[in-house]
């Protein structure tokens, strides 16, 4: 997670957080019967991934860098 916020405003590329969100889902589906904990540490991290990326994808569009 850390490595893709950190990947999201370097490159100010959103595309990254929407694939990161992507592989979090499928840890959250894959996971869910066996450990609660990797399915409450990708939910968390989905949240603030998204965040992240909506804030580049305003960023991108208002063109400030």
């Amino acid at each position: 997670m850390i490595i893709a916020v950190m990947a999201l405003y370097r490159l100010n590329n959103p595309y990254i957080g929407i694939v990161v969100i992507w592989a979090f889902t499928g840890i959250i589906l894959k996971r869910m019967d066996d450990f609660k904990s990797i399915v409450i540490a990708a939910s968390a991290g989905i949240v603030v991934v998204a965040v992240v990326t909506v804030l580049v994808f305003l960023r991108k569009k208002t063109g400030t860098a």
